[in-house]
Order: structure tokens, then C-alpha cells, then sequence
């Protein structure tokens, strides 16, 4: 026979009303959690979701949209939110937008028809229409990575124009002051953000920023390897390139090997969340890295907070990118 909560109940000597918090996802004692985490491995206990979305008129899933499958940050965001959510008995249904404003808001309904309990975007573009969508149903929202102007979601975000600045900043304090930033194009508010940050670094240096070494692509990987070999191919005489996000690092790379560069003999690199590759490429790569988990950990109890209690007030939270040294920068001073 299968276990019941009451079972988990005579196993920890806790009350029925103290299991179901825990499954509800609400605060309780750290040393309660572990005494049901063991009984429920001890004693096989399968939660019924069916009964318990019946008497508590929840879905216990949560809706996650992002806007490319193969991007490595978004699909370690989302590998440790599942993670997280798992733990409370949630699970995820995970849709991509592929960038597209229209096909995002089709995710939003397509979430609603299947009756989340909260929706995790990061968004695409003018999100506008997708926040009113979910306000109207009472659902709540947390927004990652990209920035939206509105006083009804939750977010999570990292101080983007810091990790411009702190990255550039190493760059001239080597000595680089020609300097090629590969970015978004300014619909994008991390790239918008984190050129910023790079202004702000050769501003503080009393050094005037070449705008024509900022390359605007559409965030992939090939298209920045092309726009960064033109630029290669014109000899502006650069001594370091910085990119601002995963898929902008690897086209970077890949143009500098195209073109036989050495790194960081010919052209020193920083790149951008970018862990796996910076050990991958010889030598190994300066990163400016988001710390997922902290960043996946504040996005979950931000959200679980905002389920349990959706009359809260609305909170932002901003969290700070590190700074990881390789051997790939170059001091020519």
C-alpha cells in the first residue's frame, strides 16, 4: 500500500498541518525539512498531485518562457529553477519565444490555457502586452535577465552595467585602450547595460571611447564571429576585444582563430559567461561570469513567496556579476 501523509506524519512525530506546508511550499523549520525529505525517501511517499490541485485549486506547475533553446545561460537558469521547484513537488512547463514578440505572447496564452500558478519570463522586446495578459488572470510573474517597466512583476537581474565596467576596467589597467566590444543590438538591455558599463570604465580613465569599435549583432554566435572578423579584416589595430554575453564569446573566438590570432599575444579577450568555455580554450579565457546560482535561488524564493502571498509588495533584485581571471589578457603596458 502506498504511503500517505499520514504515514510521514508517524515516521517524523510532526503534524499533518507541518507536512502540508512543506508540500505547499510554505517556511517551516530547517530540521523539520530534512525529517520529511528522510521520510519521504525512507518510505517511498508519492505525492498525489491530482488531489491535492483538486484541494488546493492549484496546478503546482510553473510556466518558464525564454527566448532561445540553445543559449547556454537560459538553459542553466531554468536547469536549476526546475531543481529548486522539484523540491516543493512543482514542475515546469518550459516554452521559447525564439526571440519573437508575437510568439511570446502566444506562449503567455498557451501557459494560461494549461493554468500555471506563476509564469518565469525572460522577456523579448516590448513585453508589454504579455505583462496585462497575466495581470488580468492574477498571475504572478518574475521577470530574469531583461529588464521591463512595470510595478506588477517581480525581478531578478544582474548589475549589468557593473560587469561592463569591471571587465573593461581590467583591460586598461593592463594597458588596452583600443578596445572591440561585441554586444546585442540596443533593443537587448544587457547589452544596452553593459556598454555602459564600458563607457563609464574608459570615462573614469579619462580615455575617449571609439564607438566604431562596438559591434551590434543579433546575439549569436555567427553572426558575431562574421561582424568581428570584417573588423578584424580592416586592421583598426585593437589589442583586446570584450564580448558581453555566452554566444558573442564563442563567434568572438571562433573569428579569432579564423583569422590565426593568438590569444593573447595578438589580441587579448574577455569574454562572458562562458565557464565551460574558458576551460576549453588555450590559454584559459578572463570571464565575467553570473553566478547562476544565486541568481536561480533569489528567483525561486521571490517567486514562492510571491505564490503563497500574492499581495506582497513587488520587489527587484539586483545581484552582482564576478569577475573570474584567465591568462588571456595580455599586459602591454
Amino acid at each position: 500500500m502506498a504511503a500517505t501523509m499520514r504515514d510521514l506524519s508517524r515516521y517524523t512525530n510532526l503534524s499533518v498541518g507541518v507536512i502540508s506546508k512543506y508540500f505547499n511550499g510554505k517556511p517551516i523549520r530547517e530540521s523539520n525539512k530534512k525529517l520529511i525529505e528522510e521520510a519521504i525517501e525512507a518510505l517511498d511517499y508519492k505525492l498525489n498531485s491530482t488531489a491535492r490541485s483538486l484541494k488546493t485549486k492549484r496546478t503546482y506547475s510553473v510556466g518558464i518562457i525564454i527566448p532561445r533553446l540553445q543559449n547556454a545561460f537560459n538553459t542553466s537558469i531554468v536547469e536549476k529553477l526546475e531543481s529548486y521547484l522539484q523540491q516543493i513537488g512543482y514542475s515546469i512547463i518550459l516554452v521559447s519565444s525564439g526571440g519573437d514578440v508575437g510568439r511570446q505572447q502566444q506562449c503567455i496564452q498557451f501557459l494560461l490555457d494549461k493554468r500555471v500558478d506563476a509564469v518565469i519570463m525572460i522577456p523579448t522586446g516590448d513585453s508589454e502586452d504579455c505583462v496585462e495578459l497575466l495581470k488580468k488572470e492574477n498571475i504572478p510573474l518574475l521577470i530574469m535577465d531583461q529588464k521591463i517597466e512595470s510595478t506588477y512583476c517581480d525581478s531578478v537581474l544582474l548589475n549589468n552595467t557593473k560587469a561592463g565596467y569591471i571587465a573593461t576596467k581590467c583591460l586598461i589597467e593592463k594597458g588596452h585602450k583600443k578596445i572591440a566590444v561585441v554586444t546585442g543590438h540596443d533593443n537587448y538591455y544587457t547589452a544596452r547595460e553593459r556598454v555602459s558599463g564600458c563607457r563609464q570604465a574608459f570615462s573614469e580613465a579619462n580615455l575617449d571611447f571609439d564607438e566604431s569599435l562596438v559591434i551590434k549583432t543579433d546575439n549569436t554566435s555567427l553572426e558575431s564571429c562574421r561582424m568581428f572578423g570584417e573588423m578584424l579584416d580592416q586592421n583598426k589595430g585593437i589589442t583586446a576585444v570584450l564580448s558581453t554575453n555566452y554566444e558573442t564569446t564563442l563567434g568572438a573566438v571562433m573569428a579569432l582563430n579564423e583569422h590565426n590570432k593568438k590569444i593573447p599575444k595578438d589580441i587579448s579577450v574577455v569574454g562572458f559567461d562562458s565557464m565551460e568555455l574558458s576551460k576549453i580554450v588555450v590559454p584559459h579565457l578572463s570571464i565575467v561570469e553570473q553566478p547562476i546560482e544565486k541568481i536561480s535561488e533569489a528567483a525561486f524564493k521571490l517567486l514562492l513567496a510571491r505564490i503563497n502571498d500574492f499581495s506582497l509588495p513587488t520587489q527587484n533584485i539586483i545581484i552582482d556579476a564576478e569577475y573570474l581571471e584567465g591568462e588571456s589578457v595580455e599586459d602591454i603596458r
